[in-house]
C-alpha cells in the first residue's frame, strides 16, 4: 500500500470483526467485552465507525472508560486520531453509552470530549445539574472537599462565602485542581469545576 493511502474498509469487514467479537465475548466474563459487542451490535455505531475509517481518520482502539455513573451503564470509547498529515483541535473519537441490563445503546456522543466531570453529551451527567450531581458524579469531589478543609483550617477563609471566593481565585486553585484530576485537564474545564462543584464543596464543609 502506498504511503499515506487510506485503507479500504467495507461494511463486510466491520460485520466480520463484530462477529468475531461476539464469539469472544460469549466465552468471556469480562463486562467490557460484552459492552463492546453491545455497542457494535447497534447499526448506528457500526455506520459511524465505518464512516470515520472511510473518511481517513486513524483508528486506534476500542476501550471501556471508568466513569462514576449509574451502575447499569458502560462507556465504550472508539478512539480515533486526526487524518494523517492534518491538524485538528478536536479528536474525532466518539463514545457509546451502553445499558448493560437491557443490552442496548442509550447514547452516542460524537465527538467525545473528556471533561473533569466525566462526559458531555446526551447521556451526560455533569456539575451543571446541581450539587447532587457534583457529589455523585464528579470523580474527585471528595478530594476537592479535603483540599478545601485544609485551606479552611489553615486560615485561608472562615466562612462559606469566603470559601466560594477562594475557589473562584483560579490563579490559586487551578494548579491544585489539575493535580486532583490527574493532569492533562484544560484550563476552561478546571475553571468550570471550580465554579460549579467548588461552590458545592464549600457548602458541604460549612
Amino acid at each position: 500500500m502506498a504511503e499515506g493511502k487510506v485503507p479500504t474498509v467495507t461494511e463486510a469487514d466491520v460485520e466480520s470483526q463484530v462477529a468475531a467479537l461476539k464469539s469472544v465475548a460469549a466465552k468471556s466474563t469480562d463486562p467490557c467485552l460484552t459492552a463492546k459487542y453491545i455497542a457494535l451490535a447497534d447499526e448506528r455505531v457500526r455506520s459511524l465507525l465505518l464512516k470515520k475509517v472511510q473518511e481517513g481518520y486513524v483508528f486506534k482502539r476500542i476501550e471501556c472508560l471508568e466513569v462514576i455513573s449509574v451502575p447499569e451503564n458502560k462507556y465504550v470509547l472508539f478512539d480515533f486520531d486526526c487524518k494523517p498529515g492534518t491538524f485538528c483541535l478536536i479528536k474525532p473519537a466518539f463514545l457509546v453509552v451502553v445499558n448493560m441490563i437491557g443490552a442496548y445503546v442509550t447514547a452516542i456522543v460524537d465527538p467525545y470530549v473528556p471533561t473533569a466531570f466525566g462526559l458531555l453529551g446526551s447521556d451526560a451527567t455533569s456539575a451543571r445539574g446541581g450539587c447532587d450531581n457534583c457529589r455523585n458524579f464528579f470523580p474527585k469531589y471528595g478530594d476537592l472537599k479535603d483540599w478545601l478543609r485544609k485551606a479552611r483550617d489553615a486560615g485561608q477563609f472562615n466562612s462559606e462565602d469566603g470559601c466560594k471566593q477562594f475557589v473562584n481565585d483560579t490563579t490559586t486553585a487551578a494548579g491544585i485542581i489539575a493535580q486532583l484530576l490527574g493532569g492533562g485537564v484544560a484550563a476552561a474545564v478546571i475553571e468550570e469545576a471550580l465554579r460549579q462543584c467548588g461552590k458545592c464543596a464549600c457548602k458541604d464543609i460549612y
